[in-house]
């Protein structure tokens, strides 16, 4: 061979040597950007879980009769404070479920809002007036009201009370085989989140619930 030749030979040995290191190194590199990213991605998780409330849901049918039989016979009651409450009863005429939200952690939520998803309508429900705030340890009530509403106007629900989030809100509100309460609420630092809860009411009226689940909202 000649020397040119063997000179060819060489610059194609130093280069298919220097394409490998090369290669080697990108992939190295990106195996260690994505490991680096995963751990941060698991720090950020833990830091949010170490501030996030976990609130459970649970449901009733709301019985005008009962509530109306606990107002009258409530001795704590004052007269003008008793007739005040039979009179919003009396106006409550389209309330369908109570929600029970209890609050066993420590951390405060904010915010706080139910909405009913009914298999038999195929449509949403969502409280009267949504929580300011649930205390650590504290079990409050919110009440369900009609009308029902379409998945789209849940969705302009959602957002107008937490704006951007409610693109990753309804991606967990699809409708499913079983009923469900969704439990939206902020923590301290305005963070959103959505606690999912499925349900089924028998004929007697007793409900038997599954375990909620927890998402956080982008």
């Amino acid at each position: 061979m000649w020397i040119g030749d063997w000179l060819n030979l060489g610059l194609v040995v130093v280069t298919l040597a220097l394409v490998i290191v090369g290669y080697s190194y990108t992939r190295e590199t990106r195996l260690m950007r994505m490991q680096n990213a995963g751990q941060m991605e698991l720090l950020q998780h833990q830091m949010r879980v170490s501030v996030a409330p976990f609130l459970f849901g649970s449901i009733k049918v709301f019985d005008r009769d009962e509530e109306k039989a606990k107002i009258t016979s409530d001795k704590n009651l004052e007269e003008k404070e008793r007739d005040l409450k039979l009179e919003n009863h009396e106006k409550a005429k389209t309330l369908k479920y109570v929600v029970a939200v209890n609050n066993p952690t420590d951390k405060i939520a904010h915010h706080v809002n139910a909405y009913i998803y009914d298999t038999q309508t195929k449509s949403y429900l969502e409280c009267d007036a949504s929580l300011e705030w649930v205390e650590p340890q504290e079990k409050v009530a919110l009440f369900i009201d009609e009308p029902y509403c379409e998945k789209r106007q849940l969705f302009d629900i959602l957002t107008r009370e937490y704006g951007d989030s409610a693109t990753s809100l309804i991606r967990h509100l699809d409708h499913g085989e079983r009923s469900f309460i969704a439990l939206v609420y902020r923590d301290v630092e305005a963070r959103v989140y959505l606690v999912k809860r499925e349900f089924q009411i028998d004929e007697d009226g007793d409900t038997q619930h599954k375990p909620g689940k927890l998402f956080f909202a982008i």
